[in-house]
Formats: structure tokens, C-alpha cells, sequence
């Protein structure tokens, strides 16, 4: 039955897209576009974003995108202020990329105007550990009761169990709820590998020297993976 259940599942991969600077950045989007289906558009890393730049970046994204300007306190790399941040992201909501992902203790501070057909990605993420079952179920509840149309959740994996946990929420989740649940860390791959398979919205990859969070596997190795399965 679990295999069964596997192969119902085509995994999907969602390559992100990082520079430091416009220019490459719009380099790096090029080339990746060529290659993946989906597409994150990590615009915290790059230095100097300004909100009139986000026209030109929904101009060039000729792929399905999630729009992700992270903040500092869950791991991103932006440093302007959080005013700013939030503009940037109602901006991105506005212009209509199909995927725009906030921070759920954002969320709790503010609110953003929606946009017909852009799904809010609502996530959480801990770098020190994997909370318990319980604490991440609630988490996820709260990003639904906040408004989130797919609940991500990304902790850091410290021991096996803590990959069981993982695999947990997204066996057990609710028939009309998406959700992406990944483990950080080396100990923490195997949960982005397979989660996809078991039922989680999406997994994360990255091209060669591009990682974007602990433990994020290259592109092309885990296509490998997904094709050796007969993906």
C-alpha cells in the first residue's frame, strides 16, 4: 500500500533562483527557467531591491513562481526595513505571481490584500530544532486560520525521530489542506526527498553553490533520483 500510494505522487520541485545583484539574478533566472517547472524567486538576497524592480522581474518569469523576500529573523537575507519588506510583498501580490510566501509571526502582525488566483504560502520555520507533533499541527492551524491557501513548515532535523515527525504532518494533514513540510540539515534530506511522494505540496532544489537553506538538494542529482523511480 505505501508504494502504491508513492507512485500516485509526481513530485513537485521548486528550483530557486538567487544572486546578489539584478543583473545576475535575472542571469540566473534564464538559465533556470530552461531546466524547471517551478520556480522561487529568493528577491531577499538581492542587494538594493527596489519596489519598482518587481515589474521587470513578473515581466521576465515565464514560469510558475512562488515570490519569497524572507526576513532575517526566519533565515532570509533582506536588511531594509520591515516596512519595506512588507510593500515588496504586497507589491508582488498585486502584480499577480501565483505563489507569494510570508512568514506566519508576520502574518500575525499584519495584514496583506489578497489577490484573486495568488496562493499565500504561510510558513515557519526553526533553525535550532524540530518541535514537537503537536506544536507543528498547531502551527499549521494557525497559518490556515490566518488565511493561508499551502502551510509550509521547515525545521531543523537533530535526530532520526525528528524526520518521523516530518513525514507525520503530511500523512495526517486534512483533505483539503496543502502543505510543505521539509527538514534543514544533512540529517534532514531524506524528508526532501520524499516528501513530495507521500503527499506534501512541493520540495525545494537549488543548482550547484545556490542553496538556499540547510541541507537543499542540487537539482540536478535529485531529478536523478525522481527519474531511477521512474518520476
Amino acid at each position: 500500500m505505501f508504494l502504491n500510494f508513492m507512485m500516485m505522487q509526481k513530485p513537485k520541485i521548486a528550483t530557486v533562483v538567487r544572486a546578489d545583484n539584478l543583473k545576475d539574478f535575472f542571469s540566473e533566472l534564464s538559465k533556470i527557467q530552461r531546466v524547471a517547472d517551478l520556480i522561487e524567486l529568493r528577491v531577499d538576497y538581492i542587494h538594493g531591491l527596489q519596489i519598482e524592480h518587481l515589474q521587470e522581474l513578473k515581466t521576465k518569469t515565464k514560469k510558475p513562481a512562488i515570490f519569497t523576500c524572507r526576513g532575517q529573523a526566519e533565515g532570509g537575507n533582506f536588511s531594509g526595513a520591515e516596512k519595506q519588506r512588507l510593500t515588496i510583498i504586497q507589491k508582488a501580490i498585486d502584480l499577480g505571481f501565483p505563489y507569494v510566501d510570508i512568514e506566519l509571526s508576520t502574518l500575525k502582525k499584519c495584514k496583506l490584500n489578497r489577490k484573486r488566483g495568488v496562493k499565500l504560502i504561510v510558513s515557519y520555520h526553526n533553525f535550532h530544532k524540530t518541535p514537537s507533533y503537536n506544536f507543528l499541527e498547531k502551527t499549521i492551524s494557525q497559518a490556515y486560520k490566518l488565511g493561508a491557501d499551502i502551510a509550509k513548515v521547515a525545521v531543523l532535523v537533530n535526530k532520526p525521530e525528528d524526520n518521523k515527525t516530518i513525514f507525520q504532518l503530511i500523512l495526517n494533514k486534512k483533505n483539503n489542506q496543502e502543505i510543505i513540510a521539509l527538514g534543514m540539515g544533512e540529517k534532514g534530506r531524506i524528508t526532501r526527498l520524499l516528501a513530495p511522494l507521500l503527499g506534501g505540496y512541493l520540495t525545494f532544489a537549488a543548482i550547484a553553490g545556490k542553496t538556499s537553506a540547510p541541507g537543499q538538494i542540487d537539482i540536478k542529482g535529485l531529478k536523478v533520483i525522481y527519474q531511477a523511480m521512474d518520476f
